[in-house]
């Protein structure tokens, strides 16, 4: 094949950056495979390879959808607070208008069918926001499935910083650094001075997290995990700044 002649090109620290990709990316479609065999009953007894399929096919489609502004998430809540007071308005007027024309009797019965309207509208309003992502993780009831979606946003993350740590310490270190495991390079990048020591220890912190996640060692708590993913973000941002 003519990627073999491409592969003897690599370097040892370029092909060891190949190989974690790959296996992480690895990991990323089975979590989101394992959503797929899990979305319709909720339990997951076994992944197809049409789960597979699914499972990569949704994380290509989530990988071309643009990052959501804080405008997108709030837009909708403003929609459906204006479609409920509206609603309420036209109901509250709606009633006077009719118990002005009927006896006390048949007042309790009406005012029992607006509150059932309005709780239904309400209901579905809520679900609306939570699929739309505009109510805050702490306010939802996070499902084992929502928790896959989290561990595959978290661990894309994870495969983006591994990339980036390499080329930084590829361009601070020398290439044949490169190949060392990531915690070897965040000492070393911390010893040079490239991280501070709280960077480091934050560093190696999401790193033991990322080894939870993917080896099934007691994983982490939602919203801790939702505060890592925020951090890791962050510090992704600073390495790659930092060449």
């Amino acid at each position: 094949m003519v990627t073999d002649n491409f592969s003897e090109k690599l370097t040892p620290a370029a092909r060891q950056t190949l190989e974690e990709i790959l296996s992480d990316y690895r990991d990323e479609i089975l979590v989101s495979a394992a959503y797929e065999a899990a979305r319709m009953t909720g339990e997951m007894r076994e992944i197809s390879v049409q789960d597979i399929v699914n499972g990569a096919q949704r994380m290509a489609r989530k990988s071309r959808m643009p990052p959501r502004s804080a405008i997108d998430k709030i837009l909708p809540l403003y929609a459906v607070l204006g479609i409920l007071s509206s609603m309420a308005g036209f109901g509250i007027y709606a009633l006077r208008q009719l118990a002005n024309n009927i006896d006390a009797s048949q007042q309790l019965p009406l005012v029992i069918v607006f509150v059932g309207v309005i709780m239904t509208a309400a209901s579905i309003a809520l679900i609306y926001l939570r699929k739309t992502g505009v109510l805050t993780p702490e306010f939802r009831d996070i499902s084992r499935n929502e928790d896959n979606e989290l561990f595959a946003k978290y661990l894309v993350t994870w495969r983006n910083i591994e990339v980036a740590m390499r080329n930084l310490a590829s361009s601070k270190l020398g290439e044949s650094v490169a190949q060392e495991p990531i915690a070897f390079l965040i000492e070393r990048l911390q010893k040079k001075d490239v991280l501070s020591v709280d960077e480091a220890r934050a560093f190696k912190k999401l790193l033991s997290t990322r080894n939870s996640v993917v080896h099934g060692e007691q994983s982490p708590a939602t919203t801790e995990l939702l505060k890592s993913l925020d951090q890791a973000r962050t510090l992704l941002y600073r390495i790659q700044h930092a060449l």
